[in-house]
């Protein structure tokens, strides 16, 4: 009730193929007490990637002072066919965190035209959210969706779609 949540997605695909993505996740608590049911807010995070997906970092950052706290303890497991990053978050009241979470795609984009395919699924429960989905293509590729309205970026293409359901990102990459 207390937390408001916006979120955005990063997706870079090198030269030779390699896909890493960047998501951030921003939140902001709005309590003023630490009674029940205001207070803290704890979540543990679970992020479903494709398989054999390789974490890179967790980093948590209060946006409020700079400091950046790079996770130790985190969980990394395989669950319903998908490679799964945890952890555990706390924001205090009256507080904001920004977490980053990077990670590299087990397999490589190939030659041609390839689609890359990005499926989010909406929690339960939670309010309309803030979502930015951005796309940045190798040099002389680019990034072309039928299904979404987008907007050109210095580098790349930029989704800003409502998120109040599951969305489904197809993009095709064409030389």
């Amino acid at each position: 009730y207390f937390v408001k949540r916006s979120f955005s997605h990063q997706v870079k695909i090198e030269e030779g193929g390699e896909v890493k993505e960047t998501l951030r996740l921003d939140y902001q608590n709005n309590s003023t007490s630490e009674a029940f049911p205001a207070g803290r807010y704890k979540s543990y995070v679970r992020i479903y990637t494709p398989l054999k997906s390789e974490l890179m970092a967790i980093n948590i950052k209060n946006p409020l002072t700079g400091e950046t706290i790079a996770v130790q303890d985190k969980e990394i497991k395989e669950e319903h066919d998908r490679q799964v990053f945890g952890f555990l978050l706390e924001v205090p009241i009256r507080g904001n965190r920004s977490v980053e979470i990077v990670y590299r795609l087990g397999e490589k984009m190939g030659e041609g035209v390839e689609k890359y395919q990005l499926v989010l699924q909406k929690q339960p429960g939670i309010e309309d959210q803030t979502f930015s989905f951005w796309i940045i293509p190798p040099v002389g590729v680019s990034a072309l969706s039928k299904q979404m309205k987008s907007s050109q970026a210095s580098e790349g293409v930029v989704f800003n779609p409502q998120f109040n359901q599951d969305l489904v990102f197809e993009i095709n990459l064409v030389k």
